[in-house]
């Protein structure tokens, strides 16, 4: 898996390195542009290293598949949530998809990290936390060293627009589930389409994955893991700030589980979702946002949570 990330982290200089270089190199030139890249490449690459390693070390905690206790956090995950926010950070210029592709493909990683048992939700949820951490602290100290090539914003001014968002959620369980059994931290992605219906108003649907490790007399007892569709409705707010929105929204759907073995669960059940959001638009066709809200799963007995998400949106 690391050679894999350090191939990608190659292609990507390699990429922008014949974006800035022209016919004939002016070889002064291509040191000054590509130092600062490689520079701040690094940094987050090394911050993410210690920072994962120094946690993954310290904190001895059981995998779900009994593997070892090395379960907090997820290295795969911390390791590609750092690559995706590099290549968003470098790319987001060019086009929101980068931005979108680069978190599903984290995503990706949080799921079958989840499903395949090798992790708890709340493992790959820090692991993404330690991946944008360390690229923040990469660009932060690259932009302290080469001040000169800090770059300004592009024009953004927030707009309700159609658009077409990534999703990630971690659900804090409150109280439910089913009898004799306790819920811990969980996690949803979604992929999510809305459609405005008029200036303030609009609808949206979405596609999610969901997994909650269930435990019972505080011995995990298994992952309840299932995919669902949604769809509801989204008020938008214009704020006094150009480039920042506020958004509440109502949402109901299914969940078809198909993990879960000795936990007593339906085979289909309905969610609710009621929250609100904050985006900034970072570019013409690029926001990113967070959003909190209550989240209502029907289980053998309807589990209550509160749902804080993170979400990078594509206007089209």
């Amino acid at each position: 898996m690391k050679s894999v990330l350090s191939v990608l982290v190659f292609l990507l200089i390699a990429t922008q390195a014949s974006a800035i270089a022209p016919q004939e190199v002016d070889s002064n030139d291509f040191s000054s542009r590509m130092a600062p890249r490689v520079t701040r490449i690094g940094v987050s690459l090394v911050v993410n290293a210690a920072l994962t390693e120094v946690m993954k070390t310290s904190i001895h905690q059981m995998r779900p598949n009994r593997a070892d206790n090395q379960s907090m956090p997820s290295r795969h995950v911390s390791w590609t949530a750092t690559i995706a926010s590099i290549v968003s950070r470098e790319l987001y210029r060019e086009s929101a998809w980068w931005v979108l592709g680069a978190h599903a493909m984290t995503d990706g990683m949080m799921l079958q990290r989840t499903l395949s048992k090798a992790h708890y939700p709340k493992d790959v949820l820090s692991g993404m936390a330690l991946g944008v951490v360390s690229s923040e602290v990469g660009y932060l100290i690259g932009g302290l060293v080469y001040p000169s090539t800090r770059h300004g914003l592009q024009y953004g001014a927030a707009e309700f627009m159609p658009s077409i968002e990534v999703t990630t959620t971690a659900l804090l369980p409150l109280c439910g589930g089913a009898k004799g059994y306790s819920a811990g931290i969980g996690m949803s992605t979604a992929v999510q389409g809305t459609l405005p219906l008029s200036d303030e108003w609009g609808g949206r649907i979405g596609f999610e994955m969901r997994s909650l490790p269930m435990y019972r007399s505080d011995v995990y007892a298994g992952t309840l893991d299932g995919w669902g569709l949604s769809g509801g409705a989204v008020r938008y707010f214009e704020l006094p700030w150009q480039r920042w929105s506020a958004e509440a929204h109502a949402m109901a759907g299914f969940v078809k589980h198909f993990h879960g073995e000795g936990i007593p669960h339906p085979r289909l059940s309905f969610t609710m979702d009621i929250g609100g959001a904050m985006t900034w638009t970072v570019t013409s066709q690029l926001s990113i946002g967070v959003d909190a809200g209550y989240n209502y799963w029907a289980l053998r007995r309807g589990l209550s949570s509160i749902s804080v998400g993170i979400f990078t949106r594509a206007t089209i």
